[in-house]
Parts: C-alpha cells; structure tokens; sequence
C-alpha cells in the first residue's frame, strides 16, 4: 500500500505541526433532494473542484471565501492552496518543492467527494469528503455556497419533510480520521505518531476547518444562513442535540412536528446551519420497520438503543443517538405504505458499532415475539417487524481508503482512479434521484 506523504514517516512535519496536514471527513447535509438537475449540477460541479484542487491545490472561482484562519505559524499564507504550493515537504535527500512536483500531484493535496446520497422521501442529500483538512474545508465551502446560490430554498415558507431541519444546508460534521496509514516499505508511524496523538491532531484540524467553513458562510455577501457551531468547533464543546434544542427549532420540524408546532423558526431565508466537530468519526445507522409496527412499537426499540439510557434503565448501546421517524415506503405497484424508521448517529462506532445494533435488535425482537399470543408466535420473526437495516454515508475505513487509493505511484493510474470513482460516486447519487419517478 503506497503511504500518504502528508502523513509519512520522510515529511518534514513535526508532531506539533500535524494539525496542518491532517485528514478530516465532512458530512454536509442538504435539506433537498427535489431537484434533480440541480443536486446532479452540484455534485458534478464539487467533484470538479475537488479534481482542480488534487491537481493544483489553490481553489477555483472561490478564492476570496477561502479565510486566512487556516494559515497556521509554520504556513506562509491559507489563501490561493493554502501556501502549499512553494513549501518543501520531506527531508534530506526527499526533499522536493510543490513547484517541481510532477507526480506527487495527486498525493500532496487529497480530497475527494467519497459518497453521496439522496433520500427523495426526506427530502435531504449528503455529501461526504475526505482529505487533508485545508483541502476539504476548499471544497466544502464550494459546495455549500453553490447551493446557497443554486437552490430555491425558503426555510420560513411551509415545508413538508418528513426528515427534521433547520436550514438548507441542515448540518455539517467535520471530524477526524484517526487511521495512520503506513506504506509497505516505511516503519509504523507509532514510532513517531501514537494513534492518539494523530486523533488529537486530527481533532484540532478539523475545528480549524469547522470554523473556517463557517466564517465563510457567515462572510459571504448574501449571508445566507446563521451558523450555529457545536462540539469541539463550540467554546463549550456543546453537544449537537443540545444546540439543536435550546437554540433551534429542529426537534419540532420535519417528522417530529406535532399539530401545534410552527415552521422552522428562523430570520434568514435559507435558515440555520449547525457545524461542528465531534470527538470521534460519527457513522450514521437506519432500521426500517414493517408495515406491521406502529409509532409506539418502534419507538419501543429507539429506547432500546439509545445509549443515554444505559446509566438510567440498564439498556442501550454506547454512543447511540436515535431518533424515530416516519418513512413511506413505495413497493413494486407504485403503492404507498407509510412506515417508521429508527434512525441512529453512532458517535463512537468504535465501542457503539453496527453489529452491536444488529444484536440489539435480534433481542428486542425476540421480545416483541415474546409478546405475542403462542399462535402468532409460530408465524412471525425478524422480518415481520424489521423491513431493513442499512447504512447512510461512510466509515473511517472507506474515507481513508479512497484517499490511499487515489495516491498511486503512477499520475496516470490515480487519474483513472479518480475518474471511476467519481463516475461511480455520480451513478449511485443519480440513482436515489430516481427513487420518485
């Protein structure tokens, strides 16, 4: 496996410098998946800007919104590429400039749109980057900005998603990538980086990135949006769910919103943005039911799982959030089925994991089946109340390997790469597009 070199062992960056050249995932969610030419625009439109990026490592159009906040001490200057382009990287004989770098271009400025969804009933699309931390707030910028600008979006009109929100760009989550890749022929990185200590740097990047994100929202000429940070991006370090509850109105919006409840309470037209770091890579979880399980019932297992309940009711899994919410369901007939869905954030997917969910949900099961008269028993399992379980947007490994991939040896070979995975990534965002017709 071919090392990354703004993590290899020959950089010339130091243990106090790696905030520079760490790598951050960023999630970016958008209250819309209605419009297809637009989001396909989008998608296209930031997959290009993360190839110029690769290629050239200074940003595209947008140079003025990228903020001078990710200039860091040993940087000459965060705009135009960050300063990338003359420092020197490696030391001895690897030393080589960004001005004669031929073959390293790919390698020295990663990013890449690694997955992209569309969920056309909860009207909401996600965007998923990865890449080193300067890279990825270019080009989460770009995107966010465009469908600022892109997208026909009234938050204080009335909206009828069934997926909670407070704004059109609803949530960005920029969190670290703690893997150490290590090439074949290199030493292990422990030797000079713990794998803690890359988490902490890789931490600290991406608050420099949350934040720069969010300057640029809040500095572009039409001030879209009111940014709201959390987490480590947040002077208190305030959790998401607390910031979407005391200074939003995202838990009575959507598929949460009772009878008496208002639209998305807001002042700006496209609404409010929360951006933020979590401690840890965050995956997201979702567990259909069946048409033959009611609110009540599903809610049942959202207990079940959440893992603030385990110090206070002696169940839940550590680190789950979930949520339930209302899903329709289209079968083969063109016929509509409203169920629920169980959506989970595993916030620590390390100890919280997906299989822990999976065997979570095999023992409420079990109960549910407990439950039922000895006749019913004999007529119904999993699938009677579980319709499917399924992963939204990435995990840790999948970032780190699409970056590992698409930093080749060869420029021809990583061009192919790229080309394919972007392709790839394009096909599968267009597919869930379909989802309505």
């Amino acid at each position: 496996m071919f090392s990354l070199p703004f993590l290899s062992p020959h950089s010339h960056v130091a243990a106090s410098a790696v905030s520079e050249s760490a790598l951050v995932a960023c999630n970016i969610y958008i209250s819309s998946a209605s419009s297809d030419s637009v989001l396909q625009n989008l998608l296209m439109s930031a997959q290009d800007h993360c190839q110029y990026i690769r290629e050239h490592g200074s940003s595209k159009g947008n140079s003025d919104e990228i903020p001078e906040k990710l200039a860091h001490s040993d940087l000459d200057s965060a705009r135009h590429g960050y300063g990338w382009q003359s420092k020197k990287i490696g030391t001895g004989t690897d030393n080589r400039t960004m001005s004669n770098r031929c073959r390293y271009t790919k390698t020295i400025n990663p990013v890449a749109i690694v997955h992209a969804y569309a969920d056309v009933f909860y009207d909401r699309s996600s965007f998923h980057l990865a890449g080193r931390s300067d890279c990825v707030a270019d080009a989460a910028i770009n995107l966010i900005l465009n469908s600022f600008d892109k997208i026909d979006f009234d938050c204080t009109a009335q909206n009828d998603s069934a997926h909670p929100f407070v704004g059109l760009v609803d949530h960005v989550s920029v969190m670290p990538l703690s893997s150490i890749p290590v090439s074949d022929n290199a030493s292990s990185l422990t030797s000079i980086i713990s794998e803690q200590d890359a988490l902490m740097f890789s931490r600290r990047a991406a608050v420099d990135a949350a934040k720069a994100i969010g300057d640029a929202i809040t500095n572009s000429q039409q001030h879209h949006a009111n940014v709201l940070f959390y987490g480590l991006a947040c002077p208190n370090n305030t959790p998401l769910a607390k910031v979407r509850r005391e200074k939003t109105s995202f838990f009575k919006s959507g598929g949460l919103r009772c009878s008496n409840d208002n639209n998305v309470e807001t002042k700006n037209l496209k609404g409010d943005c929360t951006i933020g770091v979590p401690p840890n890579f965050v995956e997201n979880f979702n567990i259909r039911m069946s048409p033959n399980v009611s609110i009540s019932q599903a809610k049942t297992l959202t207990q079940f799982l959440r893992g603030r309940n385990i110090s206070t009711k002696g169940f839940g899994i550590e680190g789950v959030e979930a949520l339930t919410l209302p899903y329709e369901m289209i079968n083969a007939a063109g016929d509509k089925t409203l169920v629920y869905e169980v959506a989970c954030n595993l916030t620590n997917p390390k100890n919280g994991s997906v299989h822990k969910i999976e065997k979570s949900v095999d023992v409420w099961v079990a109960e549910q089946v407990a439950k039922s008269s000895t006749k019913e028993r004999e007529k119904i399992d999993t699938n009677y109340f579980i319709d499917k379980m399924y992963r939204v947007g990435t995990t840790e490994a999948q970032c780190i390997n699409s970056l590992v991939m698409g930093c080749g040896e060869s420029d021809s070979e990583n061009v192919r790469y790229w080309e394919n995975h972007d392709s790839d990534v394009f096909d599968k965002f267009q597919q869930g597009l379909m989802q309505k017709h």
